[in-house]
């Protein structure tokens, strides 16, 4: 009976800890939160990676938009850049929390556009659960970029 329990929780332990996640660079817009500033390209921008970092990510790089999709709102004339942060890992009582943000800023003329693209997995061992979007996320991070432009 000792040795049945032992070899089940030792296979519990090995399977927990062996689980792999993999997140995408790129998040697609599923479930986007989008909001608009009237105010400049560059000054939204400094004001979404002050965010960010503020909010304990970090960005992993800045890319061209059009890399990974078209643009079929705003005219090619706009500026347009995509933060993509790195995977931030949280640990849980029976699992562990993986998630990503892209930050997508795009203007044309006066409007710059903001959309907050978030992605977490989350990892319990036998299963995974994986989910796109977050409002309340973002509308705590729309709520500092408002906060920087003023």
């Amino acid at each position: 009976m000792k040795g049945k329990l032992l070899l089940f929780a030792v296979l519990i332990i090995f399977i927990y800890g062996c689980s792999t996640v993999s997140i995408p660079v790129y998040l697609s817009d599923k479930k986007p939160c989008t909001e608009r500033f009237y105010s400049g390209h560059a000054n939204v921008l400094d004001a979404a990676k002050q965010t960010l970092v503020d909010l304990g990510w970090v960005i992993e790089k800045e890319v061209e938009p059009q890399v990974y999709e078209i643009d079929m709102v705003f005219p090619e004339e706009g500026e347009a850049v995509l933060l993509v942060t790195g995977v931030r890992k949280t640990r849980l009582l029976l699992g562990t929390r993986y998630g990503r943000m892209n930050v997508y800023v795009r203007t044309y003329q006066d409007i710059t556009e903001m959309e907050v693209r978030h992605f977490v997995i989350a990892d319990w061992g036998i299963f995974k659960r994986k989910s796109f979007g977050d409002k309340r996320l973002a509308s705590c991070f729309f709520e500092h970029v408002r906060n920087y432009l003023r």
